[in-house]
């Protein structure tokens, strides 16, 4: 680090000069270089200066933050001086840094006050985001062991259905001096990956062979130099990409494919492990890198949200449902598949401007009949109030393969039973929609 200051006095043999650095600290194991010397110093990139004082002397760092010099002669006032002083790179600030000139007599008394300027900015060298979250959907159909569709947006990763997560990685190095060198780039989603334990000796037991083998694997493509390290437990996936002997990281688009390596048309229960959803994941980029020997980490990227997976299944509307005393209601579900799901109910009553969300009803049985009136009624009441009298018209969503899913809906009036037309109610046996 070169700073330049020029004096405003005349200086005698004994004076001290000092020069201090706030925002930083000084290599104090290096030494200092005298002003004495005839070299030039560059200023900018094209003229350059020499030095031209005299008679000044090292007498070292007072601390990390001082270096004090002392006159052995005389220097006029108007000299200019150039003081190489270390500086740790690793200790700047955010803020950059301050280097100020001060002076006194050799009796103790101030010659010159502090002069300040600032030497050192900083530049935020790394970057990253999430520019497509995973949005797959799990599909009932296939036991919700594969996703319903491809996704094929950036490259087709897996043999299977899958759901890619893109992560740009930002290394922005034009026009900076003491670039960094990176050592590494990791990348961590957060989430229930126990889906994924395939290869392991035991379930619960995810390790990195599981997101690279068997029926269910992660796979990291589209990486701009360099190479890729998985680990894995049930609940993280990380890959570290690494920035070479030489630091020689760049810019890229990072893809994580997730799901099964199997056709979407192989059988369902041929797999260890179901996917599951809802499910939530949140995503993290953090770089290694190294400046000279000194080792740092950065997050450029704290927890975000990396997309989730969601459901299908059945959905049946139920257009007509009374309360009030003279009535009781009954709905049952039929599920014809083998599969057990949960049933959730959502509603808009009459006279209410307020729909009622989603509430949990009923978990289905498989090849069988569920009463779905005692919680359905529970949510209503829970909504528009225990004396709720009115009528209101359901949205109910199973998680079974929706051309396996009836509803038989219908209320008791007085011991007289109505049946309320819906989409399986009423329907001649040609009707699929669900």
């Amino acid at each position: 680090m070169t700073f330049g200051a020029a004096t405003g006095a005349n200086y005698v043999a004994g004076d001290r000069i000092r020069v201090s650095i706030s925002g930083a600290e000084f290599l104090t194991s290096g030494s200092i270089a005298s002003p004495n010397a005839t070299t030039t110093v560059t200023i900018g990139t094209t003229s350059t200066v020499t030095q031209t004082c005299a008679n000044v002397d090292v007498i070292g760092f007072a601390d990390a933050n001082t270096a004090n010099f002392r006159l052995g002669g005389s220097l006029a006032s108007g000299s200019t001086c150039y003081f190489t002083l270390p500086v740790k790179v690793s200790t700047v600030a955010s803020t950059g840094a301050t280097m100020s000139f001060s002076s006194q007599f050799s009796t103790g008394e101030s010659l010159e006050a502090a002069v300040s300027r600032g030497v050192i900015a900083t530049s935020d060298q790394f970057s990253a985001s999430v520019v497509k979250a995973l949005a797959g959907t799990v599909d009932v159909e296939k036991a919700r062991y594969q996703f319903a569709s491809d996704d094929v947006s950036a490259t087709t990763a897996l043999a299977g259905n899958e759901s890619q997560l893109v992560v740009s990685l930002g290394n922005a190095t034009t026009g900076l001096t003491g670039v960094a060198k990176v050592n590494t780039a990791t990348i961590t989603v957060v989430g229930d990956f126990s889906w994924l334990d395939d290869t392991s000796a035991g379930f619960n037991t995810c390790a990195a062979d599981d997101a690279t083998s068997g029926n269910a694997q992660a796979a990291l493509v589209q990486v701009s130099g360099g190479s890729a390290v998985t680990s894995l437990n049930c609940g993280t996936l990380s890959y570290a990409i690494t920035g070479g002997s030489a630091g020689e990281f760049t810019s890229a688009l990072v893809t994580i494919a997730l799901g099964k390596t199997n056709a979407a048309t192989a059988a369902a229960g041929t797999y260890d492990r179901t996917i599951p959803a809802p499910s939530s994941y949140t995503a993290s980029v953090t770089f290694s890198y190294s400046q000279a020997t000194a080792v740092s980490t950065a997050t450029e990227l704290a927890s975000t949200s990396a997309g989730s997976f969601s459901l299908n299944g059945s959905t049946i509307y139920v257009p007509f449902l009374p309360y009030n005393s003279s009535t009781t209601r009954v709905v049952y579900l039929t599920n014809r598949s083998d599969q057990v799901g949960a049933v959730t109910a959502s509603a808009v009553a009459d006279g209410s401007g307020a729909a009622c969300p989603s509430f949990t009803v009923a978990t289905a049985k498989a090849n069988g009949v569920t009463l779905l009136t005692a919680g359905i009624d529970a949510g209503i009441r829970a909504c528009y109030g225990a004396d709720y009298d009115g009528k209101v018209a359901l949205t109910i969503v199973s998680n079974i393969p929706g051309g396996r899913a009836e509803i038989f809906s219908g209320y008791n009036r007085n011991g007289s039973l109505t049946t309320v037309v819906n989409s399986s109610n009423g329907r001649d046996s040609t009707n699929t929609r669900n």
